[in-house]
């Protein structure tokens, strides 16, 4: 089938999703050195936080340096290990980006 944007149905397309940067949410700095991925990537791996549900900005803003924090200091990881996150509040937040191989996905 197509996939051309002009094909959709008119309500199911949404506005672009709001995405909020590592400053925003007020993320360290990896601790070390990430792998870089080799772009364009070849398969996106969802997956579940396991937390608890949040809905505001604020509340998702706090639960992803609570993510950071876990990752680094529990799983010693040198980063958050999601590449994007989407928060109750229907907003992307950048994690590692596309740039970085996400460390709970290495060899998948």
């Amino acid at each position: 089938g197509s996939t051309d944007v002009d094909t959709v149905p008119q309500e199911f397309l949404l506005g672009a999703p709001r995405i909020m940067n590592r400053s925003i949410w007020l993320a360290q700095p990896p601790t070390g050195k990430l792998d870089p991925n080799s772009l364009p990537v070849g398969r996106v791996i969802v997956s579940h936080t396991a937390t608890e549900e949040v809905l505001t900005f604020a509340q998702c803003c706090h639960l992803v340096r609570n993510i950071q924090m876990v990752h680094i200091q529990a799983r010693r990881w040198f980063d958050i290990s999601y590449n994007f996150l989407i928060g109750g509040d229907g907003s992307v937040y950048f994690g590692r980006g596309w740039d970085w191989v996400g460390a709970h996905t290495k060899g998948n």
